[in-house]
């Protein structure tokens, strides 16, 4: 019997806040064709039954509002072929907000199952391991072919991550876009003050407003779970003549195997604990729980076998980059003109993104993009 080249390592995989992978813009759902919105609920349809339940009168009707983009008139038809006909819609999720023209789609299966392709997983994992190796070999940037090889010697190449499938439906979450004043940008009342941002430019405010530069996405729900698994080519690797393998290959054993869990999770408390010292920088009256829920974050990611991955729409440039580039998340630097090959006066100053919810009639605030790894035996 041949022996595989793998070891194979088990996960159990749960999203700890919201997640949304997207998928291609032109994907997106649309109001009056992919949904309707009726008392604080969207109601996603079956498009390929819609014809069969609608009288030739509707579909008239329903043509002249899509060509006028008229969705309010979209919407009413749709809700019209619901009440006769209630399989039409597939699923509903709650939102008592303001509802929106779209909604991002997440990433699903052929089945239409949500899920998280392996690659997002992978890149994600990369960058972790990305920031080790630049601290083993004391480089100061993120150069690919300097950590990992060429494409015909990447390092990278010898882990294999499968997608993530759930069950659970996805919900749609609002988020709304946070951000600290750096150096002034702001006026002078307001300089290290947490603000929201209601307009598409500017309309920076001290106050939260459910309304007003709101993005809705469709998301993992908050303990949606499924098992991932990971494995490594070892059997491939020690195959490779030493000469042929990158100079980073003496790391491998390193990281390998079961290994990268306990460098993710330090990875993530050192992120978890900058996010903390940015929210201490920039605090706001209306967001007064960041802390706390950071602290919760960062006790679930220090359970043993365990590591909190950030991942997906709203994680931000320092989880998307392995947390190298800036020794702080409060510090920042000038935009590059990349025309005119110059910096500009403008200081750029730091944002995140928030989801929200309602519950006992109160909006509560939540940070996307947290998948919770625990190794199983």
């Amino acid at each position: 019997m041949l022996k595989s080249p793998f070891i194979s390592f088990n996960y159990h995989a749960e999203a700890v806040t919201p997640i949304h992978i997207g998928a291609s813009k032109e994907n997106d759902y649309a109001a009056g064709q992919d949904y309707f919105y009726e008392s604080g609920i969207y109601y996603f349809i079956l498009k390929r039954r819609l014809y069969k339940t609608l009288t030739n009168q509707q579909v008239a009707q329903y043509a002249n509002a899509l060509a006028n983009n008229n969705t309010r008139d979209a919407e009413r038809v749709l809700s019209q072929a619901a009440d006769k006909d209630p399989d039409l819609v597939y699923h509903s999720s709650e939102c008592p907000f303001e509802p929106q023209p779209s909604i991002k789609k997440h990433i699903a299966d052929g089945m239409g199952n949500l899920i998280i392709p392996g690659s997002s997983l992978k890149g994600a994992i990369r960058s972790i391991i990305g920031k080790y190796l630049m601290q083993e070999t004391r480089q100061n940037r993120f150069d690919e072919r300097e950590l990992f090889g060429t494409i015909n010697n990447n390092l990278m190449r010898y882990l294999q991550v499968g997608d993530i499938g759930f069950t659970q439906k996805g919900e749609v979450t609002p988020f709304k876009i946070f951000s600290g004043d750096v150096q002034g940008v702001y006026k002078r009342e307001f300089e290290g003050i947490g603000m929201w941002k209601h307009q598409r430019n500017g309309g920076h405010n001290t106050a939260f407003n459910s309304s007003g530069f709101v993005t809705h996405a469709e998301t993992l729900i908050e303990g949606a779970s499924s098992m991932v698994r990971l494995n490594w080519a070892d059997e491939i690797f020690k195959a490779v003549p030493d000469a042929l393998k990158h100079t980073n290959a003496r790391f491998y054993d390193y990281y390998k195997d079961n290994k990268w869990l306990k460098i993710a999770q330090s990875h993530t408390r050192e992120y978890l604990e900058q996010e903390i010292a940015f929210f201490e920088k920039f605090p706001n009256n209306h967001f007064k729980g960041a802390i706390n829920l950071l602290d919760g974050l960062i006790e679930q990611n220090d359970s043993p076998n365990t590591a909190l991955i950030r991942l997906g729409a709203g994680s931000g440039f320092h989880a998307i980059t392995g947390n190298w580039k800036y020794k702080s998340h409060i510090e920042t630097e000038q935009a590059f003109d990349k025309r005119n090959k110059k910096l500009m006066e403008a200081i750029l100053y730091k944002t995140r993104k928030v989801g929200f919810y309602e519950a006992d009639n109160k909006t509560y605030k939540q940070f996307p993009g947290y998948l919770k790894l625990t190794y199983q035996p």
